[in-house]
Formats: C-alpha cells, structure tokens, sequence
C-alpha cells in the first residue's frame, strides 16, 4: 500500500508480529503508521514514524506490583505454557521482590487446559 499505491497513512494490523512487518516498511519512507493493537516495543523502536495508543507489552506487569506492600505481602499467579506469556511472568518474580512482595505459588497451564488441571 505505502510502495505501490503511495498511502501515507496507515492503520496497522491487529498483531505486533503483522504490525512490525509493516513497520519495517513505513519506515523506509515518509509515510506514517498508526499501531493502535501492537504492544511490542520492537515495532516502534527507532521507528520515528510508527506511532501505539497502547502500553507497550513490557510494561503490562508494573501496576499491581506499585501497590504498597503492606497491602499484598504475597502473589499467586497463573500462567500459560506459551513464549510471549513465560516471557512475560518471568519478569514477576523479580517486579515482586522490589516491591517488598514474596511469590506464594506460579502456575504453568498448559495452552489447551483440561479438567485435570484445574484445581477446585
């Protein structure tokens, strides 16, 4: 669309991996893209042109962990046996600790869970 048809402004795509395709591409030209659903940094970084309306994904954590301690002292978590999600939670241990907050229990889940993995 940038190349061929010469838009200059875009509306990405719903994914950060679509998303970063498309901006590798606006960024080699004047246009300018919109990512309003891409969380990755990747698909911004020293890409002056590409602009998000959401919190970049490394970020997504942060909140619950800036509430004082002395109103959660422990976390449980749950999460799925996916890259992005192991990637993301693997950040929780060390946001708790500055937070003066210990891990009780981490959870894998399979991506498919079945009855056998839910606890009552």
């Amino acid at each position: 669309l940038v190349i061929q048809e010469g838009h200059r402004l875009l509306l990405s795509t719903y994914s950060s991996g679509l998303g970063g395709k498309a901006a590798a591409i606006v960024n080699t030209t004047d246009a300018v893209m919109l990512a309003p659903c891409s969380a990755s940094p990747s698909v911004f970084i020293n890409r002056p042109n590409v602009y998000s309306t959401v919190t970049p994904s490394v970020k997504y954590l942060e909140g619950p962990f800036q509430v004082p301690a002395s109103l959660a002292s422990s976390v449980s978590y749950v999460y799925e046996t996916t890259n992005f999600t192991k990637s993301m939670c693997a950040t929780i241990p060390e946001m708790a600790a500055s937070a003066g907050i210990t891990i009780a229990e981490a959870i894998e889940m399979p991506e498919a869970p079945t009855r056998e993995h839910v606890r009552e």
